[in-house]
């Protein structure tokens, strides 16, 4: 668990609690009890001598990598798209639905056009484990010779961009 600095900000759904990766960089927080809020960007230094900072305790969560990772490869040019497993969530009738409509247990969170083929991309959080449907769906990626990689963070998917690009 690390400690990160968060300055009051807009960022974030209203009234909840959100954390997002500003364009400069820095993790934001807002939380219905901060005030007074103050906007992010251009004046923050002006902010940061102004405003007291909220240092907080943050989990990094497999959503906040998976995202990082999507930036880094739109970055490196690798085209990529997710797979929304996720979101059905707890509603029944569209969970019914999506799997009418091909969703499946243990599928990658992403497709990623490596330089050397198509792939899928399995993310998941430093000390994270495989799911047994996410095994199977390995199992099955191997048998048919698909290319199938699992990270738990962005510089092991920097060091798969290298082995993919030597491969090529």
């Amino acid at each position: 668990m690390s400690t990160i600095q968060a300055p009051y900000s807009t960022y974030g759904a209203t009234g909840a609690t959100a954390l997002k990766l500003a364009p400069h960089g820095w993790y934001t927080l807002s939380l219905r009890e901060c005030t007074p809020m103050v906007p992010m960007g251009a004046r923050a230094e002006k902010v940061q001598r102004n405003r007291r900072w909220k240092t907080m305790k943050h989990h990094t969560t497999e959503a906040q990598i998976q995202a990082e990772v999507v930036q880094l490869l739109q970055k490196e040019r690798i085209f990529c798209h997710s797979v929304p497993n996720e979101g059905a969530g707890t509603d029944m009738i569209r969970t019914t639905q999506l799997i009418a409509l091909g969703l499946r247990k243990g599928v990658a969170d992403l497709i990623v056009w490596w330089p050397d083929g198509i792939g899928y991309l399995e993310m998941k959080r430093p000390g994270g484990k495989q799911s047994k449907e996410q095994m199977l769906f390995e199992g099955k990626c191997k048998e048919y010779g698909v290319s199938y990689d699992l990270a738990h963070s962005v510089a092991e998917v920097e060091a798969l961009i290298e082995w993919h690009r030597r491969k090529a």
